[in-house]
């Protein structure tokens, strides 16, 4: 879960066992920043990649036999904001500025020069 500092609430899927990006849903629409106006270029088209969070960060519950979160929601406080033009939806995580995108088919994820989740810029349906 993701408050935004000055507005808006994301909620994001996180697998568990290696921290791949399953699922975002946009709760309450975070204030308007500027965004793209097409999909940003990958550095190579035939590379479809998931973003990984970082699992260190979270707390575990080991057993012998297992080890699973501790808790089920994370959640966080960040500057939130979205765009959305024609056919393009921009939603920002941070004020950091993207220097790579990953991703595939219609939607691109950026990262900022640390490796942390900058924007997701997607083609609307």
């Amino acid at each position: 879960m993701i408050t935004g500092l000055e507005g808006g609430y994301v909620e994001l899927k996180v697998n568990s066992m290696d921290g791949a990006l399953v699922e975002l849903v946009v709760v309450d629409e975070p204030p308007a920043r500027v965004g793209y106006d097409g999909l940003p270029d990958l550095k190579d088209e035939s590379q479809c990649l998931l973003p990984l969070f970082d699992l260190n960060t979270w707390s575990w519950k080991k057993t012998p036999d297992y080890s699973e979160p501790k808790e089920k929601v994370s959640r966080a406080v960040s500057k939130l904001g979205m765009s959305v033009r024609a056919e393009i939806v921009t939603l920002w995580f941070s004020e950091s500025d993207p220097v790579e995108f990953i991703g595939g088919g219609p939607v691109r994820i950026g990262l900022s020069a640390g490796g942390e989740l900058s924007c997701l810029v997607a083609l609307r349906d």
